[in-house]
């Protein structure tokens, strides 16, 4: 298994995005305020649905990580997360920091036996 792992058949935009994220340094002008703007949307718009443990802005990526709390419902949890792009265009920060969303990959999966919906999400700057 561990063979399939090294040549590439998990590989997707999700798990890449992840090791770039890693790999980025932190822009000490731009990192921390993109995880401040970004982790005060997600907690006023989602903060009732979802535990957002991680929002990691470095230099050019941001990496989100969402969980719907237990006793959600999964299928509303997961429209909710799914305007987030939409209202993140709408923020005059947003513009303003750099942001692209052309290309914006974003995961979803659940986590039995609870259902959480569960979330990565990748936002770059140009």
């Amino acid at each position: 298994m561990l063979d399939n792992i090294n040549k590439g058949v998990f590989v997707s935009e999700v798990s890449q995005g992840h090791e770039l994220a890693q790999k980025e340094p932190m822009d000490p002008d731009w990192g921390p305020t993109s995880n401040q703007e970004l982790s005060d949307l997600l907690h006023g718009q989602l903060g009732g649905r979802f535990d957002i443990p991680t929002v990691n802005c470095r230099t050019d990526i941001c990496e989100i990580m969402a969980a719907s709390k237990i006793g959600g419902s999964p299928n509303e949890d997961m429209q909710a997360f799914q305007r987030i792009p939409q209202l993140l265009r709408q923020q005059p920060w947003f513009a303003a920091s750099g942001f692209d969303m052309a290309n914006t990959p974003m995961m979803f999966g659940s986590s039995p036996p609870d259902e959480r919906v569960l979330v990565i999400m990748y936002i770059t700057r140009k």
